[in-house]
């Protein structure tokens, strides 16, 4: 096993300290994104600019992932460092965006059909795995 950087290390004794809120306040949602490098006005008006751009709060965005704790914390990615070809993840929070996403997915009906291909595939995909039907 290759060794760990002082980042993996550290990302690992905080999933064994913190409770998982506090690790994810910690370590995702409220420090500065590791794409950032520290860089606390850049991060403030990259926010601005795509909040102005996606007519949301600037507040309600943020960057999760690896981009954010500069390691993958899925379970199968072993804490692979943030790298040049990592995607960067941004989440929108709002009631708003997702309940008009929620309409859109749930009285898409046939018009399915007539969307390309990959976002047929997108659809199929949200509806099966990333949403409750209950």
């Amino acid at each position: 096993m290759a060794k760990l950087t002082k980042l993996q290390s550290e990302i690992i004794s905080d999933l064994r300290t913190l409770s998982p809120e506090r690790f994810v306040s910690m370590r995702v949602l409220e420090p500065i994104p590791f794409i950032f490098n520290g860089d606390g006005d850049a991060y403030r008006e990259w926010r601005h600019d795509l909040g102005t751009r996606l007519k949301v709060d600037p507040r309600a965005l943020a960057i999760v992932g690896s981009a954010a704790a500069g390691v993958s914390l899925s379970p199968r990615k072993n804490l692979a460092p943030f790298h040049a070809d990592s995607d960067v993840d941004v989440a929108v929070i709002s009631m708003v965006h997702f309940e008009l996403g929620w309409q859109w997915l749930r009285q898409l009906g046939a018009d399915l059909y007539a969307l390309p291909p990959d976002a047929r595939a997108s659809v199929k995909d949200h509806r099966e795995r990333l949403i409750y039907w209950a």
